[in-house]
């Protein structure tokens, strides 16, 4: 679907994609990393890194649950993040978790 935005069609889109900034959110068992990264590009030049402390995966293996005090934690990052996304004219924003089993 084209956005209204850009008149020039799914190339123009692509190259107007590239100019913007990018930021991707790693969510971990143990922290969430924001990264904002100039623009796409082959070699990624960060313009903001930031890590949150959070341990969301804290006694999972006992209780089969998310602990609740890193999740309000990881919340509270988030929403910084988000914050700081628009401050920072973000473009593109994706999100990423990853589960791993021991």
């Amino acid at each position: 679907m084209s956005n209204p935005l850009y008149s020039g069609g799914p190339a123009a889109e692509e190259t107007a994609a590239e100019d913007k900034r990018v930021a991707l959110i790693d969510i971990g068992s143990n922290s969430v990393r924001f990264v904002v990264y100039e623009k796409l590009a082959r070699t990624a030049f960060s313009v903001h890194n930031e890590k949150s402390i959070c341990c969301i995966g804290r006694n999972i293996a006992n209780t089969g649950l998310l602990y609740k005090e890193g999740c309000d934690l990881a919340l509270e990052a988030l929403s910084r993040y988000r914050m700081l996304a628009a401050r920072l004219n973000v473009g593109i924003r994706d999100a990423v978790g990853f589960c791993r089993t021991c």
